[in-house]
């Protein structure tokens, strides 16, 4: 590979898992994806709606599903001299009276969306980052929070593992942390060979 973040393995024919072996009927698994969609945008403020969903099966067999939506204010302030992206989140009454402690370990992740406008990981090229893009990271570290409240033996995630939001670290490592098996499912991917072919 030519990205600096990777390191090339020997692909081992013995780090691979059946998919039929992980929908085994002794094994619960965990499907968690989410969505959002900007209502409105200019080049200081954002209004989202974001939703995530997760469903357990246990084998072909469907279990409990959980369904958190919410809409996501951000603007942007000045502190210290510094610009920075400022999030607030709102849950519906209804879906906060069914998921109660989920919409507050949800709304706790404010604090983490408050990042510069010139942050690395966000940054394309000279430009600061867009407004917009806070949207993807508080869908992102949603996803992780209700991965990580599922009972589950396997948690099949959207994307990958890797850390690309800033303070995203801290909630992959707490869900890898807990007692399920963690995989996730790329759909696209930028990787290059040496040779600048692409991987998938």
């Amino acid at each position: 590979f030519k990205e600096k973040a990777y390191r090339v393995e020997k692909i081992d024919k013995n780090a691979f898992v059946q998919l039929s072996n992980l929908l085994s009927h002794d094994k619960k698994i965990a499907f968690v994806d989410g969505g959002n969609v900007n209502l409105f945008s200019s080049a200081s403020l954002s209004l989202d709606f974001i939703r995530v969903a997760a469903v357990v099966f246990d084998g072909k067999k469907y279990v409990v599903s959980t369904l958190v939506d919410f809409y996501l204010s951000t603007q942007i302030e000045e502190k210290d001299g510094v610009l920075m992206f400022v999030s607030t989140l709102f849950f519906d009454e209804f879906v906060k009276r069914k998921n109660l402690r989920l919409c507050e370990d949800i709304k706790n992740m404010e604090k983490d969306l408050c990042v510069t406008i010139d942050d690395s990981q966000l940054t394309v090229g000279k430009r600061n980052a867009s407004i917009r893009v806070v949207s993807g990271i508080a869908r992102r570290f949603a996803e992780l929070i209700i991965a990580k409240d599922i009972s589950s033996d396997v948690i099949v995630l959207d994307g990958s593992l890797e850390c690309t939001y800033p303070n995203e670290e801290k909630y992959v490592q707490s869900l890898l942390a807990s007692s399920s098996d963690v995989v996730s499912l790329a759909k696209t991917s930028t990787l290059l060979t040496t040779k600048g072919s692409a991987l998938s």
